[in-house]
């Protein structure tokens, strides 16, 4: 009773709350550690983005994403809004836990009564506060799943051919999973925010296009959603990873690029 699968649909959109993060970890997938400014989701604007999705397309799984989501002075809000719009779709905050202990009590009662689920994931300078960070979530009410991960790099490969990309969207973990919402249009996956590479080390790389979800029908964003982006070229993920610890980020390219050596240790 979520989704009508005969109406158009995405089965999970992520919606980018916040941009920076209060964390800096080693190649982040969203490149938060080379956003210079605060870059917050706009309310109103997200209010009239949902008000359009939802005449548009089903949504089975909404998830705000950062960055860091609780850094957004309006979160509350924010959760109030994906309610109002889309009511029966499952919510989750996919959050790193350090601002937990200082939510307010009105967050948790905004969670809670939303049926807001925390994915928490907790890297290693706090993973002494896992138990502090789960019983808090509990102790509210507030469904919390603690997300275990080993830690690796997924860099992209700035040189590769156009060949690859069905290949690659085909072989891909993460397809039609990692839908984004961000400022008026939906990405297949969170490498546009490759954007940020390219504004930090003055690059000019093609980055994954965007769809305004003003302009396209719901079957059209569906279509759009459901096949490959030119940039998935880029993104051999079983090729690319390297399995590493986890360390804060030096903001070098190698961090997210293949094309780039990394220094010996």
């Amino acid at each position: 009773d979520v989704v009508n699968f005969y109406h158009p649909y995405l089965f999970r959109l992520h919606i980018h709350v916040s941009s920076h993060c209060n964390l800096n970890c080693k190649g982040c997938l969203t490149c938060s550690p080379l956003v210079k400014e605060e870059e917050f989701a706009d309310v109103e604007v997200l209010e009239r983005d949902l008000a359009c999705l939802a005449r548009k397309l089903s949504i089975f799984s909404i998830g705000l994403i950062g960055g860091e989501p609780l850094l957004h002075p309006e979160i509350e809000r924010l959760i109030f809004l994906v309610k109002k719009f889309y009511p029966k779709t499952r919510l989750t905050l996919s959050t790193n836990g350090i601002l937990l202990p200082e939510m307010s009590k009105s967050f948790w009662d905004t969670m809670k009564k939303n049926r807001v689920t925390i994915l928490l994931q907790c890297y290693p300078p706090f993973k002494h506060r896992l138990n502090e960070y789960l019983q808090i979530a509990r102790t509210r009410g507030v469904r919390i799943i603690h997300i275990p991960h080993s830690w690796s790099l997924y860099r992209v490969n700035f040189n590769a051919n156009a060949s690859d990309c069905g290949k690659n969207y085909a072989a891909c973990r993460n397809s039609n999973l990692c839908h984004q919402l961000w400022r008026s249009s939906l990405y297949i996956c969170s490498w546009f925010c490759l954007e940020h590479y390219n504004r930090y080390f003055l690059q000019n790389h093609e980055v994954i296009k965007g769809y305004d979800i003003y302009k396209y029908s719901g079957r059209e964003l569906q279509k759009f959603m459901n096949r490959p982006d030119p940039c998935c070229r880029y993104c051999a993920w079983k090729e690319n990873r390297v399995e590493t610890k986890w360390d804060y980020s030096r903001r070098q390219k190698w961090e997210w690029c293949v094309n780039e050596k990394i220094p010996e240790e």
